[in-house]
């Protein structure tokens, strides 16, 4: 079986799908998602052009300069969040369609996660997509938990963000960035002198003591669609060969 991510994949735009098509609602969480992290970028962009970092002062005893820095704010954590329950919450709607196409109830299923193996077979949400039929089984099989850890790692990752931000704090976001101050001063009479402050390779980060400590926010959320898409579009090509080869429910 080939591995559904190596699939690439072009989203749709949410106006484009039908309530008829695979997964519909699916890919309506993952374009929404998609949306969310093109909105967290102009807020990123709106920060830097805010000037966040500004002198107020001049501190004649010291020779030095005293400068205000404006956070980031609850937003980015917020849209983080909404992004992260989007991409979470497509897998489990993905899931529960395929135990109904298998003509089974989806009562209780959801797309499994797990810290390793053990724990992962061991689980009642394992026990319950059972449903999907054992094709699609298999597929979530080779996906969470033999290509290397990587998807399975994202995935587990993902339900652990989702579960912060709902039932726990925003997910907290800390920034890294490079100060640069420009002065023109007397050098007999500094604090006279004018200051400019510039803010430059601004970017959002895990912050010390999370299990994505230092790990860039933006690209986290990038590489979490990606998984995501290329996990439904390989369920879609699974969905496409049962009709392909004539099967029908139970699979």
């Amino acid at each position: 079986m080939n591995s559904s991510l190596s699939v690439p994949v072009m989203i749709k735009p949410i106006s484009e799908l039908n309530h008829d098509e695979l997964f519909s609602g699916s890919w309506a969480k993952v374009a929404r998602a998609a949306n969310l992290i093109e909105e967290l970028e102009r807020e990123l962009k709106r920060y830097l052009e805010s000037k966040p970092a500004q002198v107020v002062g001049y501190v004649r005893e010291r020779n030095a300069i005293e400068m205000k820095i404006v956070g980031t704010g609850l937003l980015p954590g917020a849209i983080f969040g909404d992004i992260i329950h989007n991409l979470r919450s497509s897998l489990d709607l993905m899931a529960c369609e395929l135990a109904r196409l298998n003509k089974i109830s989806d009562k209780d299923v959801y797309f499994p996660t797990g810290a390793d193996d053990a724990s992962l077979t061991a689980s009642p949400k394992y026990k319950h997509f059972k449903r999907v039929g054992a094709d699609a089984l298999a597929e979530f099989d080779l996906i969470a938990r033999h290509i290397n850890g990587g998807a399975g790692k994202s995935i587990r990752a993902m339900h652990d963000l989702d579960i912060e931000d709902k039932h726990k704090a925003l997910v907290p976001i800390g920034s890294k960035k490079t100060i640069g101050v420009r002065m023109k001063y007397d050098v007999n009479d500094p604090g006279a002198g004018s200051f400019q402050v510039d803010v430059s390779n601004l970017r959002y980060e895990f912050p010390a003591g999370h299990f994505l400590a230092g790990q860039d926010l933006i690209d986290t959320a990038k590489n979490f669609l990606e998984t995501v898409e290329k996990i439904l579009s390989g369920f879609e090509q699974l969905v496409a060969r049962r009709a392909a080869n004539g099967l029908s429910p139970p699979y």
